[in-house]
């Protein structure tokens, strides 16, 4: 039987959450597998127990650099002790010199963005230029580490071949489980429901983020935007509770009004 081992540590917002909360039932259903699963202690809380996944509970560092040395430190004793077969690191960084093969989830594209790098430096906010350099650094030598990288899409898997000239990078589309994100059927609050419902002559772009309200959500936003030749920024504005930009864009002679709405911002 198959034993994995999952390297959850980094699973604190976002992505990271959503990809573990999704997985846990799906592997607790297999009957064909074991898993093992690292994680924080105040995510293990959100489990039951499962006959066929154990879980090793660890605190960590809130610094990231700290993090990452204690799990290339600490990574390797877990692994051997469960004796697991395929270790899956899920945050970005691999552990270097595994003791048993290794599969990488990347799906930060901040790493590998230029624009994203131009546009902190030109607000001058370098604290954030040097933290995204150093992960930067150290996400491009994890993919030399693993021994597979998988990326959530064929276009991220390309650019993260191209960036690090490593070709064992693979595309695998792991998004959402269709059935519980459909299953809530309770309105939307009425502040959302109204800006939502204020552009409907437009073409509207929703974007989607589990972070809570920070400047580098905004900015990985405006940078996503200005990526596209066909949408030219017009004007924003603030409103309580709302970030609203309005753009003018076009594909040949069509032109278009979209609006962009980021709740919580």
């Amino acid at each position: 039987m198959m034993h994995l081992f999952l390297n959850c540590l980094a699973a604190s917002a976002g992505a990271g959450l959503t990809y573990v909360r999704n997985i846990v039932p799906h592997l607790a259903s297999r009957t064909d597998l074991r898993a093992t699963i690292l994680l924080a202690p105040a995510l293990r809380v959100e489990f039951g127990t499962f006959s066929n996944v154990s879980f090793v509970e660890m605190e960590t560092a809130k610094n990231s650099a700290k993090r990452f040395w204690q799990e290339q430190k600490l990574l390797p004793g877990f692994i051997r002790h469960s004796g697991a077969d395929v270790l899956i690191s899920t945050g970005n960084f691999a552990l270097r010199n595994s003791p048993i093969p290794q599969i990488l989830l990347s799906g930060n594209s901040l790493y590998t963005s230029e624009d994203f790098s131009r546009d902190v430096r030109s607000r001058g906010d370098y604290g954030l230029w040097l933290d995204t350099r150093i992960k930067g650094f150290l996400a491009k030598q994890s993919l030399r580490w693993a021994d597979c990288t998988v990326a959530p899409s064929n276009a991220f898997a390309q650019e993260l071949r191209r960036w690090s000239g490593v070709a064992t990078t693979v595309a695998i589309h792991h998004g959402f489980d269709r059935a519980i994100f459909l299953q809530e059927q309770a309105p939307l609050p009425e502040e959302v429901q109204s800006k939502l419902d204020s552009g409907k002559d437009a073409l509207r772009l929703l974007f989607v983020s589990h972070y809570r309200a920070k400047a580098k959500t905004l900015s990985h936003l405006q940078v996503s935007i200005r990526r596209e030749p066909w949408l030219v920024p017009r004007r924003s504005n603030r409103s309580s509770g709302a970030r609203v930009g309005d753009f003018r864009g076009g594909r040949g002679a069509r032109l278009y009004s979209v609006r962009i709405f980021v709740p919580g911002l």
